[in-house]
């Protein structure tokens, strides 16, 4: 758990900023391969929120 942890919190930072995007990408793509089902579903969850509050 605190590997998945650790991966989810630099993903997260990765993707923060655009020059150590790619490395987000990556980071993504390696949670979705290990869990795949939590990750996409957080994935929709999140574009859900970011439509809701971005569009009403």
């Amino acid at each position: 758990m605190a590997t998945t942890t650790t991966l989810v919190m630099i993903t997260l930072l990765c993707l923060l900023f655009s020059s150590t995007r790619l490395f987000g990408l990556v980071g993504l793509v390696a949670l979705i391969k290990l869990y795949p089902v939590f990750f996409i579903v957080m994935l929709v969850l999140a574009g859900v929120i970011f439509y809701f509050i971005h569009y009403h």
